[in-house]
């Protein structure tokens, strides 16, 4: 109660793994234009000259299996903050102007920087894609440059009238809120239509027969390696806490200390880093420690 400020997490149960066949990346570009376009009630320039002073922001996240809306705000500029926020959620515009804004970003993602400035993250979506080919695992999360290109206003507006549902969402609060705030949450997220959408089934890779290699030919100063297999342990089985060991004398990402590191890099002066997961760490490149909100 003395913390200062207030953070939303509103947790839907919808991912890539739910994009239609063919239109690959139309989770990511749905909270996309839930948290980064206009409203019903204002422009996404308004919404940002109306947020900045406050010091408060919003923003989506989606993986695989889950998108997250968060929100953060000083407790003082709640009553300006909340119909911001909670209008991106309840009543966002799609208008033509910020899908193709966004579908321009993404597609920048896809064709230059994934192409051409991130090996490691390329070499992991090579890797994810070859290992879940045939599921609903089995493309990155932006889509393809093809199935993005496809993606439609009417597109947009189906995806979220299907999977942004009260029976489908999940209330995270923290920090100096009260009673009275939750109950004002709870009450505007009953105002979505009903439903639950229907549940993908585990994704069942196909079997690793022997040594399986896939070779990207680019043009580039720099190599990245990705090699690894699927693993069905989850968190709660005693063996996941072994793996937690392995993984860690290994080397967890970007740490120096770890036996890859120390051998490959250190000992042998190969290459620049080597590290060891066992669990989704997406957008590795770009952080030191794994992002909240993105199991499977």
């Amino acid at each position: 109660a003395n913390d200062p400020t207030i953070s939303f997490r509103l947790w839907f149960k919808v991912g890539s793994q739910n994009d239609p066949a063919g239109k690959e990346g139309l989770a990511a570009l749905t909270a996309a234009m839930l948290t980064e376009a206009a409203t019903r009630t204002n422009s996404y320039e308004q919404i940002l000259d109306h947020l900045f002073p406050l010091a408060s922001g919003y923003h989506a996240s989606s993986s695989v299996e889950m998108t997250v809306i968060a929100g953060r705000t000083h407790k003082d500029n709640l009553a300006e903050f909340y119909p911001v926020f909670m209008d991106a959620v309840l009543a966002p515009a799609f208008k033509q102007e910020d899908l193709d804004r966004l579908k321009s970003r993404t597609l920048n993602l896809l064709e230059n920087t994934l192409r051409f400035s991130s090996d490691e993250e390329l070499g992991k979506a090579v890797l994810y894609n070859e290992i879940f080919a045939d599921t609903p695992y089995g493309h990155i999360t932006p889509g393809t440059i093809e199935s993005v290109k496809s993606i439609t206003l009417d597109d947009l507006r189906r995806f979220y009238t299907v999977h942004f549902t009260r029976d489908n969402v999940v209330i995270g609060l923290g920090g100096g809120y009260d009673a009275t705030l939750l109950a004002r949450v709870q009450a505007d997220l009953a105002t979505l239509p009903p439903g639950s959408p229907a549940t993908v089934p585990t994704p069942r890779p196909k079997p690793i027969k022997g040594l399986q290699v896939t070779l990207v030919d680019k043009k580039g100063a720099s190599t990245a390696i990705s090699m690894g297999f699927p693993l069905d342990v989850l968190r709660g089985s005693k063996d996941w806490y072994a793996l937690a060991i392995a993984n860690s004398w290994l080397g967890e990402h970007r740490n120096s200390s770890g036996r890859l590191y120390g051998t490959i890099r250190e000992a042998r002066g190969l290459n620049y880093g080597d590290y060891s997961y066992i669990e989704n760490f997406p957008n590795g490149g770009q952080r030191f420690v794994p992002p909240q909100n993105v199991d499977r």
